[in-house]
């Protein structure tokens, strides 16, 4: 999935004024998509195109592994870019 053409789509294009709401359905999207997901590629320097809340890296964390393929390092509770298996 294209994080940033959901984020758009989602947020009828305002990403970054996005109401609470709003980005409380776009991380449900994430966490339905990672819960069924058995690969995960991450781009790094996406300027928060998936919204990281504490449960969702908590989910992504426990349940995915970083195979490899590293292109950069992640951020406060936002996961290395790379692509990643289910545990």
């Amino acid at each position: 999935m294209d994080a940033y053409g959901t984020l758009l789509a989602m947020t009828d294009g305002r990403k970054t004024l996005a109401s609470p709401r709003e980005v409380r359905s776009v991380t449900a999207l994430w966490s339905a998509e990672f819960a069924r997901a058995p690969y995960v590629w991450l781009e790094t320097g996406s300027g928060g195109r998936i919204p990281w809340t504490a449960s969702l890296y908590d989910y992504f964390t426990d349940h995915f592994r970083l195979l490899g393929l590293v292109n950069g390092p992640g951020a406060h509770d936002v996961p290395t870019g790379g692509l990643y298996v289910r545990r």
